[in-house]
């Protein structure tokens, strides 16, 4: 089975395509999660590229996306209602000022 999605690269900004291929020897772990209601958790959310990633391979093996969270959002990520983090992560010019 195989899957394409479109991801925003960080630094051009352009779209991506990404193949998500499934392999019959990752069927095991896909077991684990059919049904389960998953948390995704991420470091930095910039563009949100990273969780929406995951979020397609939630579904993909049957699993239930319970919500999104980080521990910075970067930009304008922290605008973002449909992830939780701890605080906003600024973002910076190339001298040194805040944008």
């Amino acid at each position: 089975m195989e899957r394409k999605a479109q991801v925003r690269k960080i630094a051009s900004g352009k779209m991506n395509p990404v193949q998500i291929e499934f392999y019959a020897e990752k069927a095991k772990r896909f077991v684990m999660i059919r049904g389960k209601r998953i948390l995704l958790m991420d470091d930095v959310i910039s563009t949100g590229g990273s969780i929406h990633a995951m979020e397609e391979l939630v579904k993909l093996a049957g699993g239930i996306v319970a919500g999104r969270v980080s521990v910075l959002a970067e930009g304008d990520a922290a605008a973002r209602k449909d992830i939780k983090f701890l605080a906003p992560l600024p973002v910076f010019n190339a001298d040194g000022s805040v944008k």
